[in-house]
C-alpha cells in the first residue's frame, strides 16, 4: 500500500463520524431577533455546543426540549420580549437555566429582573467570554440536577423491589413458622411417668 493510500485512509478516517465513545455536545438554545448575534454566538459556542437559534420568543418556546441545557434569551425583541418568552420557556421547562443577554439592560433596572425572574444570569452582549463561563455553569448545574433526579428515580424503584422482596420473604417466614407451630404440636409429647 502506497503512502498515499495510507494518507487518504487517514483523511478519511479523521474526517467521518465522531467516535461512539466521544460524548454528545450539550444542546443549547438561543433566543434573539438579530440573526447576526445569533450567528456569532454560534460561532462562538459552536465548538462545545449544538447550537440551536430561533428568531422569535415564540420559536424558541415552539424549540425548547428535553435535551436543551440552557437558554441564552435576548430581552429585546420584536413581538414577545424577553421577559414574557422567559415565562413561557419555564411554563414548558421549569429546571431549565435561563441566561438573559440583552445590550439594553436598562429595560428594566436589572437587579429587579434578577429578584423577579431568577434567570440563571444576566449578561450584556458583547461579554463573550462571561457569557461562555455562564453557559458551561448552566449547563454543568442542570446537568447535576438531571443526575440527581435520574439517581433518585432508580433509588426510588430499588427500594420499591426491596420492600416488595421484604414483603415476600416475610410472607414465607409466616408461612413456615405457622408450618412449624403445627407439625411441632402435631409431634407426640414426653411420655409421663407411670404410663406403663
Amino acid at each position: 500500500m502506497a503512502n498515499t493510500d495510507i494518507e487518504q485512509l487517514l483523511d478519511q478516517a479523521l474526517a467521518g463520524t465522531p467516535s461512539e465513545l466521544e460524548a454528545p455536545r450539550p444542546e443549547i438554545l438561543i433566543v434573539d431577533d438579530d440573526k447576526n448575534v445569533g450567528e456569532a454566538l454560534r460561532l462562538v459556542l459552536g465548538d462545545t455546543y449544538t447550537v440551536t437559534f430561533a428568531l422569535t420568543g415564540d420559536e424558541g418556546v415552539a424549540s425548547l426540549h428535553k435535551g436543551t441545557r440552557a437558554v441564552v434569551l435576548d430581552v429585546r425583541m420584536r413581538v414577545k420580549d424577553g421577559f414574557d418568552t422567559f415565562i413561557e420557556l419555564k411554563k414548558k421547562q421549569p429546571d431549565v437555566p435561563i441566561i438573559f443577554h440583552s445590550a439594553y439592560q436598562d429595560v428594566r433596572d436589572p437587579y429587579e429582573v434578577m429578584n423577579e425572574f431568577r434567570p440563571f444570569g444576566y449578561i450584556k452582549k458583547g461579554d463573550d467570554e462571561v457569557l461562555r463561563q455562564t453557559i458551561a455553569k448552566a449547563v454543568e448545574s442542570y446537568q447535576q440536577m438531571l443526575d440527581v433526579e435520574e439517581l433518585t428515580r432508580k433509588l426510588e424503584e430499588e427500594n420499591t423491589r426491596l420492600a416488595v422482596l421484604k414483603s415476600e420473604r416475610e410472607q414465607e417466614l409466616a408461612t413456615l413458622t405457622e408450618e412449624l407451630v403445627v407439625r411441632r404440636s402435631n409431634e407426640p409429647g414426653p411420655a409421663a411417668e407411670g404410663d406403663d
